[in-house]
C-alpha cells in the first residue's frame, strides 16, 4: 500500500488524505520514522482532521514522545469531543507521563463515549493497577467483562488482580 500511495502522491503531494494513508501504511510494516513524517505531512495540509491528529498521537506514543502525543489527542478532541479513539490514546499518553488519576479519567470518559466498548474499561483496570488500586482495577475489569464476558485478557487480569488481593 505504501509504494501506491507513494507514486499517487508523486502525482497530487498537496492530497492530505493520501499522507494520511501512507503514514498509516507505514506504521503498519514498522517504519514508525517515515510514518511520523508522513502523518506530520497530513496534520499540515489538513490541520482540522481528526484521525491525522488521531494518527499523529499513536505515532508519537510509539516514538515515546507523550507530551507531542497529548497534544495530538486533544487537538482531535477539540474538534471532535465524540472521538473514542482519540480520549483512550489521551489516557495512554497521560499514563506515559506518570498521571495516573488523569488518565483513568480520560479511560472513563471513552467508555462514555464508547458504552458497547470493554476496551477502555480494561485500560481502566491497567491504569488502577499501575497505582496499586487493586479494589478499582477489579471492578474496572468486571465493568469489563460485563461488556465481553469471553475477552481472556481481561480474564486473566483480573484473576491476577484477585490473586495480589488476597496475597
Amino acid at each position: 500500500a505504501a509504494a501506491v500511495l507513494r507514486e499517487l502522491l508523486k502525482q497530487h503531494p498537496e492530497m492530505a488524505s493520501a499522507h494520511l494513508g501512507l503514514g498509516l501504511a507505514l506504521s503498519a510494516e514498522g517504519k514508525i520514522e517515515e510514518a511520523a513524517r508522513a502523518l506530520d505531512e497530513a496534520v499540515r495540509r489538513d490541520p482540522t482532521n481528526p484521525f491525522a491528529l488521531h494518527a499523529q498521537g499513536l505515532i508519537a506514543l510509539k516514538m515515546s514522545q507523550a507530551e507531542r502525543a497529548l497534544a495530538a489527542f486533544d487537538k482531535a478532541l477539540t474538534l471532535r469531543k465524540d472521538f473514542a479513539g482519540a480520549m483512550i490514546g489521551r489516557g495512554d499518553a497521560l499514563l506515559a507521563l506518570g498521571k495516573g488519576e488523569q488518565a483513568v479519567d480520560a479511560y472513563a470518559r471513552a467508555a462514555t463515549l464508547a458504552p458497547t466498548s470493554a476496551y477502555p474499561h480494561a485500560l481502566r483496570g491497567q491504569a488502577y493497577e499501575r497505582m496499586k488500586r487493586l479494589p478499582e482495577a477489579e471492578a474496572a475489569y468486571r465493568d469489563a467483562l460485563k461488556l465481553e464476558p469471553d475477552d481472556l485478557r481481561v480474564v486473566n487480569n483480573l484473576a491476577f488482580v484477585l490473586a495480589r488481593q488476597k496475597a
